[in-house]
């Protein structure tokens, strides 16, 4: 399943024309035909996507890796046709849709932000620091750290 939502944020990528980090993903919202808002919520609160409206909300306050990986989180949903009662590509989930949409919406955050070919263009140019990958990549160090230790990364 990781790998079809994997494929899809790789798609995107192809079919967007991007080829060098950082991904704006502002501007991918906007070219899927979302709109980004900023705005205030309480505290558990990151962002949302309200499919009806074509509306991505992010908390104004969030630290900026954070906010761009729930953008792109939410462009996951978005792609991937997820609603609160209908797990995507999933047909032998029998639990909570929601818990299988939020790893689905996960896996393509991260393929958007940090594609595999990518990461692996820039291990042998940067000499596998980490510390310039993520600031090449504009991720937080978890964001790399996880992506770095993903076997998918590396081919």
């Amino acid at each position: 399943m990781d790998n079809f939502c994997r494929q899809r944020a790789v798609e995107l990528i192809h079919e967007l024309g991007l080829t060098d980090p950082p991904v704006d993903v502002e501007d991918v919202a906007k070219t899927c035909g979302l709109e980004v808002c900023y705005v205030k919520r309480g505290r558990g609160f990151d962002g949302q996507l309200i499919r009806e409206r074509r509306l991505i909300e992010i908390w104004q306050d969030v630290h900026p890796h954070r906010r761009r990986f729930t953008i792109a989180h939410e462009i996951g949903h978005y792609v991937l046709g997820h609603t609160t009662v209908f797990c995507s590509h999933d047909e032998s989930a029998t639990g909570d849709p929601r818990r299988f949409n939020e790893r689905q919406a996960n896996v393509f955050a991260s393929e958007l932000l940090m594609p595999g070919t990518w990461i692996r263009r820039y291990c042998v140019t940067l000499r596998q620091d980490y510390r310039v990958l993520k600031q090449k990549f504009n991720v937080s160090d978890e964001a790399m750290f996880r992506r770095l230790s993903e076997r998918t990364c590396w081919g």
